[in-house]
């Protein structure tokens, strides 16, 4: 019988399958091990197969996906009400064998290589981040034993541990002296490497024209955009932004019966990651808002006055949960007609080389057939330069409109010449092009260009004079740290 669906417990040796056909009889129940799985599935035609989201699961279904199978990954949570009395491997392949045929079940999006290379980032600017408030807190414990008293905050750890290791500080001994100059000197080499890090965020933050979006939505920052754009893939999964809130566990726990609605508690179930980055924007949001009411909406401040300032934080935070959803929603659907935009690029390409082989065969005569070619390329290079193909709600039908302010956002062209890649046309209709650098003035002459060059070299030469040869971890971090109540990295 053919094989139709497939079931397989994820495992780091030791892999169970179990497949059934398309009656639902068993047609093969066995272990594998981890060199036998991709022959195994190499060898079945193409079917349905189910497994649990889990840490290497994205991997294996990218691998069995090559092969032209169907692969769907389930929360391990909406697995469990299948499995039954046993709790073995072979019970457990049956389970997501079964729920990965129920039309009812939700399924978690596959993600790339590209995705979850930004996701390390962020976990391990988490790790760093943790290791790095156990330090200090570690040095605020060990001082408070000799009577000092350390204020909150990063900085204030660092110039204490400077003071200490500069022997400004009797009261304490050289010994408690050299242990707390050790903490301080780890604290350092913790911060130079989130400091690579949040490069690296910032880098991938710049390329992402998704994540740059998101970033205009207040209380969002850098950290909390490239976090969403590597996390949510595939928005249209979620009916509205309601349900997107509720999967990241920022709406309460109903217990609902007789008619009777009762809220609890949030719920506090999703991505903690994400729901925890959320929060502490809103909390950076708000506490600006006690400040200064009016740079922020003003529905926050009339709310603080009627509720308390967690509830109006989580509050915010599921607005802004739905509001990112929208920009997601909106951006990738229009991201999705790029195949057209690669289809136009490709015949520019063809086209240019047939003009290039014709100048160089025949430069002398104007009047050749190939003429039109020679224009059909000069006006596909236009498009694919200019990056101006706007879609229409027709996708079959396509213009050229040159790409005006993003409606999205509210803000014009960064300062440093380079068009957004989405925006609106004239007619409203979304646009898409690739990002274009604008022509820079060439009025300055050759002489004035070489001085500026020669200034500049001087100055990178004056500064680098001026820099001291070595520097202490603890002066590095001091540079370096940030404060914890900057809005725009969370």
């Amino acid at each position: 019988m053919e094989i139709t669906t497939v079931g397989i417990d994820l495992a780091k040796s030791i892999f169970q399958v179990h497949a059934v056909n398309a009656a639902g009889q068993v047609v093969v129940r066995k272990s594998l091990r981890r060199a036998q799985v991709v022959p195994f599935f190499a060898k079945l035609s193409r079917c349905l197969v189910g497994m649990e989201a889990c840490g290497t699961s994205h991997h294996w279904a990218r691998e069995l996906m090559k092969l032209g199978h169907d692969v769907r990954l389930m929360p391990p949570a909406y697995v469990k009400p299948y499995v039954k009395r046993g709790k073995t491997d072979a019970n457990d392949a049956a389970a997501i064998c079964e729920a990965v045929t129920r039309p009812s079940m939700r399924f978690v999006p596959v993600k790339s290589t590209e995705q979850q290379a930004a996701l390390a980032l962020h976990r391990t600017r988490d790790l760093l981040v943790k290791q790095r408030t156990q330090l200090v807190n570690m040095i605020r414990g060990l001082l408070a034993e000799f009577g000092i008293e350390m204020a909150r905050g990063l900085r204030h750890a660092l110039e204490l541990a400077a003071r200490l290791s500069a022997g400004d500080a009797a009261e304490v001994p050289p010994l408690a002296q050299r242990v707390v100059t050790g903490l301080a000197d780890q604290i350092g080499a913790v911060q130079i490497q989130l400091t690579r890090l949040e490069k690296e965020l910032l880098a991938w933050h710049r390329d992402s024209d998704l994540s740059q979006r998101l970033a205009t939505i207040p209380g969002v920052g850098i950290v909390s955009a490239t976090a969403l754009a590597a996390s949510v893939s595939e928005p249209e999964r979620f009916r509205s932004g309601r349900q997107f809130a509720a999967s990241l566990g920022l709406t309460p726990l109903q217990n609902c019966s007789g008619g009777k609605e009762r809220l609890g508690r949030i719920l506090r179930m999703g991505d903690r990651y994400l729901r925890r980055l959320l929060v502490v924007g809103m909390t950076s949001l708000i506490r600006r808002a006690k400040a200064t009411p009016t740079s922020v909406d003003p529905r926050l401040p009339a709310l603080l006055q009627r509720k308390p300032v967690r509830v109006v934080t989580v509050a915010a935070a599921n607005r802004t949960a739905r509001v990112a959803w929208a920009i997601l929603r909106q951006l990738l659907r229009a991201l999705g007609h790029a195949g057209l935009i690669s289809a136009l690029r490709t015949v520019d390409q063809s086209l240019r080389c047939q003009a290039t082989t014709h100048a160089k065969g025949n430069r002398q005569s104007r009047n050749s057939p190939d003429v039109t070619s020679t224009a059909m390329t000069s006006r596909c290079s236009m498009i694919a330069a200019r990056g101006t193909v706007s879609m229409g709600r027709d996708q079959d039908r396509c213009s050229t409109q040159p790409l005006c302010r993003s409606k999205l956002d509210g803000s014009r062209a960064h300062s440093t010449g380079v068009r957004t890649k989405v925006g609106l046309s004239r007619t409203g209709h979304m646009a898409l092009g690739h990002a274009v650098r604008a022509p820079q003035p060439t009025s300055r002459s050759a002489s004035s260009r070489h001085a500026s060059r020669a200034a500049c070299a001087s100055t990178s030469s004056e500064r680098s004079a001026l820099t001291p040869a070595r520097r202490s971890p603890i002066s590095i971090a001091l540079s370096t740290s940030r404060s914890c109540a900057d809005a725009s990295w969370r």
